[in-house]
């Protein structure tokens, strides 16, 4: 088995883990340190590693500092922890002659005694025998490191004497302490600190592992146990065996003697790979007797946790007849053929086979297929899932089950899932798009992607980058665009990008919310007797209903509707009730009761009179080349002043001079070319009289 640095250094910090007793607060990226700390009956370990060769030197060269802090007693939490540093203050590794004692009596320590000391560091030959089949051959620094890291693991006095490790014994149960651990670099960064956080008195048992399966061969058996559910807590495994006679098996209780264990493992077993699973493979003396196996996790302070459960079994020998699946395959979307053999020339004890699924190794179905004549070869059933791992029963006349290694068949999948169907889209008032459909129902369904457009028999894009796992999704729309209709549709995907058709497109409208096209004033005349024809434009494509107000000019009351009508009559002659000036505007009100925005107000001044006085040669002349227009007009007696208002063709007229009354002419210089100009004159007399406006239009080139 290949060892990398990737596999040391993930191997190591998988057991340093959160857990429920301690809490390693200081996680950076780049941090150079990693600590864990574990409470036992009457003292608190902490364990901490560099995480590269170049942590490990500088803490060999300057040493590690830990200070431990008291955060909480039985007086409540403390605001300024109070601070404490272990004997020694600064920790170095031991001396080599510190070692001398210790690696007698244990092998880990005398290879990292080696690695930390010797001239020369090897682990292949002879010298190391099963070590050396762990580490790879990397550069002597790194392989010095990591295998300092690596030993540490399995014996906490090494660790200790590596300067890696220290056991408080001046703990209580009512306190909770934070320890800190730093390089003592003369300058640091706050890369070079770790920090674990401990409550005492919260002290956590052992986990205990699963039972590993056993499958028995002639004489051998290989056991395979899940690594992953643990490793959190075990980095590294032994195995244990019992063996008795049959006679003696027959008599074995729940509960067998400690003593009658043994450890077969020299060496600690680990998964260095991704697999989720360890495999070992036991020797056996012979197909006779009764082997019971167990296995005992191993944690980052070498401690050993509780055993598991035991499996037992006997050798099967050689020409027993065992099962052997030789191929498999989906002949269907839903169909698996199976093809075996047995491995024997007499294969009468068979009386019968049966299939079985594992979605996982370590998982056990019920049997698909329950019973399968002696004489088949191969068998097709139906599944309900794209993959399985499968597995052969061959039932003998006396009554054993010979089982099959497991098998995986795949399914070879290019047919997308069923087209999802019952879409359903409702917009709600403030543009929220609820869609709703049927949810699929194959095993091998990822999810659904949404579509949209807002154009019949566009190309739809799609809304969800990433594929939806629920039968719903929301839409957010903008009320404020034009366009009243939109298109949903939804697809499915399987698990192997297969991706069906779209679903039937689904048309929602739109709540109204977009207010109908202001109306814009046009002209306005005003005739005998307090008569004024207002005209104005409106939007053909709006249906709108359109109200005309009036109100006198300064007048604090509400305006009078004088006209309700639609888009069609876009003018209309008010009967003024007095004369004086008046504001009058035009509102659009559209079906969802949107109000066109604020609308231009027109301002007319009508005198009402039977003797209606009028100014007297009106007269415009526009002058091109210095680029103004001159009115001029007659003095009237009467006369106080005169008003002059001035329009744009298409636009509102608005009140332009006001003079006083010996002022007969004016000009115009706020002009623009190809523009039409109107001019309405009319005079104030001292007693209020009623003027007739008189007029002229004039187009500006």
């Amino acid at each position: 088995m290949t060892f990398t640095p990737h596999h040391l250094i993930s191997l190591l910090w998988t057991t340093f883990v959160v857990n429920t007793y301690a809490t390693e607060i200081h996680a950076e990226p780049d941090a150079h340190l990693k600590i864990k700390a574990c409470v036992t009956e009457s003292s608190i370990l902490i364990r901490w590693a560099p995480v590269d060769e170049l942590s490990w030197l500088d803490g060999k060269k300057y040493g590690y500092v830990l200070e431990k802090y008291v955060v909480k007693d039985t007086s409540g939490w403390h605001d300024y922890p109070s601070k404490e540093l272990p004997a020694g203050s600064v920790l170095f590794p031991a001396k080599p002659e510190k070692w001398t004692d210790y690696i007698r009596q244990s092998d880990y320590a005398a290879v990292i005694a080696q690695a930390l000391y010797g001239e020369r560091f090897s682990l292949e030959g002879n010298q190391s025998k099963g070590i050396a089949r762990i580490i790879n051959r990397a550069e002597e620094l790194q392989q010095r490191f990591l295998t300092l890291v690596f030993m540490a693991e399995y014996d906490f006095q090494a660790a200790l004497l590596a300067g890696w490790g220290w056991e408080d014994q001046q703990i209580s149960d009512s306190c909770s302490y934070l320890y800190r651990v730093f390089i003592n670099k003369p300058r640091r960064t706050s890369a070079d600190t770790a920090v674990v956080w401990i409550e005492t008195a919260l002290r956590k048992s052992f986990s205990q592992p699963m039972p590993p399966e056993a499958v028995f061969g002639n004489r051998s058996v290989l056991l395979i146990w899940n690594y992953g559910t643990l490793s959190g807590e075990y980095h590294s495994y032994h195995v244990e065996r019992a063996a008795f006679s049959v006679d003696e098996a027959e008599n074995i209780s729940e509960t067998i003697p400690e003593e009658r264990f043994f450890r077969i493992t020299e060496l600690p077993l680990t998964a260095l790979t991704s697999m989720q699973e360890i495999f070992f493979t036991d020797s056996l003396e012979d197909n006779q007797t009764v082997y019971i196996y167990r296995i005992r996790g191993i944690d980052s302070f070498g401690r050993e946790g509780p055993p598991s459960k035991s499996v037992k079994g006997v050798g099967m020998p050689a020409e027993i007849c065992m099962p052997e699946i030789i191929s498999g395959e989906f002949i269907g979307r839903n169909q698996v053929n199976l093809s075996w053999k047995l491995t024997c020339e007499s294969p009468e004890e068979v009386v019968s086979f049966s299939i079985e699924g594992r979605e996982e190794l370590q998982d056990i179905d019920s049997p698909i297929v329950a019973y399968i004549s002696p004489d088949a070869r191969e068998w097709t059933f139906p599944v309900t899932r794209e993959s399985d791992y499968w597995v052969l029963t061959a039932h003998t006349i006396r009554g054993e089950k010979r089982i099959s290694l497991p098998f995986l068949v795949r399914q070879i999948d290019s047919i997308p899932p069923m087209i999802p169907e019952n879409l359903l889209v409702q917009i709600d008032t403030i543009g929220i798009a609820h869609l709703s459909w049927s949810p699929n129902h194959e095993n091998d369904l990822r999810g659904y992607r949404v579509f949209r457009s807002f154009t019949e028999g566009d190309e739809m894009s799609v809304l969800t980058p990433q594929i939806l796992t629920k039968h719903e999704y929301m839409d957010t729309l903008s009320l404020k665009t034009i366009n009243q209709k939109v298109y949903y549709a939804v697809s499915s995907v399987d698990f192997r990008y297969n991706e069906s058709n779209l679903s039937p497109v689904f048309l929602a409208l739109k709540p109204d919310k977009i207010p109908p096209a202001e109306p814009v004033f046009t002209d306005y005349k005003i005739g005998e007797e307090g008569q004024v024809t207002i005209s104005w434009i409106t939007d053909e494509t709006d249906q709108a209903t359109y109200y005309l107000l009036r109100k006198e000019s300064g007048s604090m009351l509400d305006p009078v509707t004088v006209f309700i009508g639609d888009k069609k009559q876009q003018s209309h002659t008010d009967r003024l009730p007095r004369s004086g000036c008046y504001e009058y505007r035009v509102l659009a009100i559209d079906p969802a009761n949107n109000i066109s925005s604020s609308p231009t107000e027109m301002n007319i001044c009508v005198q009402i009179s039977k003797t209606i006085l009028k100014v007297n040669n009106f007269t415009a002349y526009a002058d091109r080349k210095n680029g103004y227009i001159e009115l001029a007009w007659q003095r009237h007696p009467e006369a106080v002043a005169f008003r002059i208002y001035k329009s744009v063709q298409g636009k509102p007229g608005f009140l332009w001079k006001e003079l006083s009354a010996d002022i007969t002419k004016i000009l115009d210089e706020d002009l623009y070319p190809a523009s039409t100009y109107r001019y309405d004159i009319i005079l104030l007399t001292k007693d209020k009289r009623s003027c007739k406006p008189q007029s002229l239009t004039l187009k500006y080139e």
